[in-house]
């Protein structure tokens, strides 16, 4: 029967599927007879254990277990065998069957030849018919070349033709039908010769109507993008390069076109290639990652999946794969004693073939690199590396998803601040709204920060946005006491757009704001990390996170900030780890090709490394304000908080002059402290309040002005 003339049968009554018939019988006879296992077989099984293999190969229609029971007709059995055998071999064999016709289905969109069919046919038999399977593993452990002898007996073919059809070029194994020999010259059973994928094995099993609904057992087709190319502004250069060549690909039928697309979970990676497929009209399909029972697929069967959906798809025109979620596919390298095993570079050889010869532009996703070989890493065409968003990115997220809920611009600022914020996670607080809103739900902004606050949370983040610090009045850098000009230093950087500095003092003394102010008069934003976003209990995690730090600012082209710098730059010669010196030496590396502002602030300058300190074109001094400052400060809280004075503006003027080491952040605590309590600031209050700030520093002894 000719390969296309598959369609014309039908699968409407599953029943054409049986547990066996003339083929299964067939080979089975071969496998007892041509093998010489008759006897052997014979005197070694009872009547029951022979039942239950004979039955699944439908023998037991040839057998009277009354005459064989009496163990005495053992030469009758075998010519018995033989004849029905001769008269098996003239029939014409049975062409409604489930099996046959579902891998006639997959012939429609690969070139499968009649013997690559029958080979398929009883490789997957071999695995679901009992009977048969047991009687092939009567058959021994078998080299590569006695597995072709076998089959060419089997199915009654040519040890020649068998020989093509396993050519490692040939369809069966180049497609994915069948997995490669597990390694030259092992000796294995035939079943574990003939390796096939669980989702070939489960889709072949199921009726079908036409080859398109086979198809869908290894990938489907995306869904429409939601975001458009505008929304990727952040990485336009990077989205326009790889739509460029990926459409170059599809006009000249190029090969091995890979591009790999990693960054952390939620940051939009499979939204960017269904918005770079939709808007080039390519045809995205996904490939699949769970069993039809819903159980996720395994790596290496995900693997034999694409390498077999690459084939099914090699006509289609336009199209192109996805295949997410990458990092447990690639096989880990194995290592002995003397090296990498055989085993271990035939795997390698089949996974680089994949990537070096796929016909199907394929897109690569994953979370992070850091399992995947570097061999491996090397082969991409194109790696693009999803850096967490900016805050003006997020804001147009946001408005993007939200666009239909009552929530206020001023609302979406605030939350487009919270850096943990992915567009998975707003697509689902949207979603969940949306019902809400529906339902009459009118507090929107409440519950999308509850939605998305507790799924923050669940992730081990932050609830909320960090804060900048509380800008409670007016900033100006005339109530900052550094030992630099900071006016002339700003001018000055929005010239150069490039410089170090180390900023050092007493908390409160305004470091960190400064440098938010630096950012606003230079039209940039800011990057602030800490200690706690960049050390690890992993070794070597901090170094990566130092490197990321400054490869993020860099191309968002924001001001970075290293807040507790004196956690990395400690002195190396007191330093009991060598992971310790490691973050250091990171440190400066980068420090050192960083071409933007980086800026590094600390309380415990004494601590620095003093070779660090040398790397810092500007060391810039916060000290505690002085008493004019105190006093000007003082009187815009005053004004700016409605506060009222009790008493004579000379009388509170003297106090302020007589309170030392005040710093701006002091006047923040005050403010917020009784904005909390809900209590109006007064001088007096002011006052008090300075007081309370000055007595909870360290080392406070200084007698300080009263009323």
């Amino acid at each position: 029967m000719e390969i296309s003339d598959a369609a014309e049968h039908s699968t409407d009554d599953s029943a054409i599927f049986q547990q066996h018939n003339g083929r299964i019988t067939l080979w089975a006879l071969r496998i007892l007879l041509r093998l010489n296992l008759k006897e052997r077989f014979l005197k070694h099984h009872n009547v029951l254990s022979m039942a239950e293999i004979m039955q699944p190969t439908g023998l037991m229609d040839y057998f009277d277990t009354d005459v064989y029971g009496e163990n005495n007709n053992l030469k009758e059995i075998i010519l018995e065998m033989d004849k029905q055998l001769v008269e098996l071999e003239k029939q014409p064999l049975p062409e409604k069957d489930m099996l046959r016709f579902n891998i006639m289905l997959l012939g429609q969109s690969l070139p499968l030849t009649e013997v690559e069919v029958d080979l398929l046919h009883v490789a997957v038999s071999l695995h679901q018919n009992s009977g048969l399977g047991f009687l092939a593993d009567m058959v021994g452990e078998l080299n590569n070349q006695q597995t072709k002898q076998i089959l060419a007996v089997i199915l009654g073919r040519s040890i020649e033709q068998i020989d093509e059809v396993l050519n490692v070029n040939a369809t069966l194994l180049s497609s994915g039908l069948l997995r490669p020999y597990t390694s030259y010259g092992s000796q294995d059973p035939l079943r574990q010769k003939l390796v096939l994928p669980d989702t070939l094995l489960s889709a072949l099993l199921k009726p079908y109507q036409n080859n398109v609904s086979i198809l869908e057992s290894f990938f489907t087709e995306s869904s429409p993008a939601r975001l458009t190319p505008a929304d990727f502004d952040h990485i336009e250069k990077d989205f326009f390069l790889i739509q460029k060549y990926v459409n170059t690909a599809i006009k000249n039928n190029l090969c091995g076109v890979n591009i790999l697309i990693y960054g952390a979970p939620g940051t939009g990676k499979t939204e960017i290639v269904r918005s770079l497929c939709e808007t080039s009209n390519l045809q995205l399909h996904e490939i699949t990652m769970q069993h039809e029972s819903g159980e996720p697929v395994a790596g290496g069967e995900r693997f034999s999946t694409l390498k077999l959906s690459q084939q099914l798809l090699a006509k289609a025109k336009n199209s192109v794969l996805l295949f997410d979620e990458v990092e447990d596919v690639f096989p880990v390298m194995e290592h002995s004693f003397f090296g990498s095993s055989r085993s271990s570079d035939m795997k390698k050889a089949w996974v680089n073939n994949i990537l070096e010869e796929n016909k199907i532009p394929t897109f690569w996703l994953c979370n992070s690199t850091h399992q995947i070989d570097p061999s491996y890493l090397r082969r991409f065409d194109f790696v693009l590396k999803l850096r967490p968003l900016t805050s003006q990115v997020r804001l147009r997220i946001l408005k993007k998803y939200l666009s239909e809920l009552p929530v206020s611009e001023k609302w979406l600022v605030d939350l487009a601040e919270q850096e943990h914020l992915v567009p998975a996670i707003v697509e689902r607080a949207a979603k969940v709204a949306s019902h809400l809103s529906a339902e009459g739900e009118e507090n929107i902004e409440y519950t999308l920060e509850k939605i998305i606050g507790n799924t923050l949370e669940v992730m081990g983040l932050p609830r909320g946005a960090r804060k900048k610090g509380a800008q409670n009045t007016q900033y100006r850098l005339d109530y900052l006491n550094a030992d630099t000009d900071l006016r002339a230093l700003c001018e000055g950087l929005s010239k150069a757009n490039s410089a170090r500095i180390c900023l050092y003092g007493a908390p409160g003394t305004g470091k960190t704001a400064f440098a938010h102010y630096l950012a606003d008069f230079l039209g940039k934003t800011v990057l602030v990390k800490r200690a706690s976003d960049i050390l690890s209990k992993w070794v070597g995690e901090a170094e990566k996170n130092i490197a990321e730090m400054f490869e993020q600012a860099a191309e968002n082209d924001q001001i970075l900030v290293l807040d507790e710098a004196d956690s990395f730059l400690q002195e190396r010669q007191s330093a009991s780890h060598a992971w310790e010196v490691s973050q250091v030496n990171e440190l400066l590396v980068q420090m050192e090709v960083f071409k933007g502002i980086f800026i590094a602030s600390t309380n415990l300058m004494k601590h620095l490394d003093a070779a660090s300190i040398r790397r810092f074109e500007f060391k810039i001094k916060f000290d505690f304000m002085k008493p004019e400052q105190t006093w000007t400060l003082f009187k815009q809280v005053l004004a700016e908080q409605g506060g009222v004075t009790d008493e004579s503006t000379e009388h509170f003027k003297n106090t302020v002059f007589r309170l030392d080491k005040i710093a701006p952040g002091d006047f923040a605590a005050v403010i917020r402290r009784s904005l909390s309590l809900g209590e109006p600031i007064t001088a007096q209050s002011l006052i008090d309040g300075l007081r309370k700030e000055l007595k909870a520093k360290p080392n406070y002894n200084q007698a300080i002005g009263f009323v």
